[in-house]
């Protein structure tokens, strides 16, 4: 069975959009509510991402590169084990 390979870039993007998105919506959740636990997690990784406006698109920023740099390199890690015979043996 063949496999396409799959475009490290436009996944490294789409997990980039998402997880950006997702670290916005928390801050502001965290705005509206004051439940910061989430984000106190997350403050010791991604500098300036607070419970705020300019906190919450600081995380949008950070977390747009994280999960585009896990994403790219998810997929080449992928490429390369498709390419591997021995790994076919369970398809």
């Amino acid at each position: 069975m063949a496999v396409e390979k799959l475009n490290p870039m436009r996944v490294g993007i789409a997990i980039g959009v998402l997880w950006g998105v997702c670290t916005f919506l928390a801050a502001v959740y965290g705005i509206y509510t004051n439940q910061t636990d989430f984000i106190g997690v997350f403050d010791d990784f991604y500098m300036g991402y607070e419970a705020s406006w300019m906190g919450s698109f600081i995380g949008l920023v950070w977390g747009f590169i994280d999960g585009f740099l896990c994403g790219f390199f998810a997929v080449i890690i992928y490429n390369c084990l498709e390419k591997q015979e021995w790994l076919k043996q369970w398809d």
